[in-house]
């Protein structure tokens, strides 16, 4: 993943292997640079409306891209331990199916 500036945020993009082809070690790397874009951006967000201060579109923009990213990310590393026929990959499969939609 390559890190991009953005005004005061540093995103992640992808480098040049498409999240389809990325060996499990990229996804890794991919998902721990998500979740610090994911976190710094939620945390200006919380700073600035408990100031009653304006949101900057970028920071919105940096959260929203790095969610879809990590989205991606999550599938690719369940396709990956899937494939591997790991243990952890059943659990998580099982824990799926055990999830129940809200009521609305």
């Amino acid at each position: 993943m390559e890190k991009v500036e953005n005004g005061d945020q540093v995103v992640p993009r992808p480098k040049g292997t498409p999240v389809g082809r990325q060996t499990l070690a990229e996804v890794d790397a991919g998902l721990a640079e998500c979740e610090k874009v994911i976190k710094t951006c939620s945390d200006t967000v919380k700073a600035r409306l408990g100031t009653n201060g304006a949101i900057p579109p970028n920071v919105l923009r940096d959260l929203g891209r790095a969610n879809t990213q990590r989205a991606k990310l999550v599938l690719r590393r369940i396709t990956l331990l899937i494939d591997s026929g790991d243990q952890v990959a059943a659990e998580m499969i099982d824990k799926l199916l055990k999830v129940k939609p809200k009521a609305p």
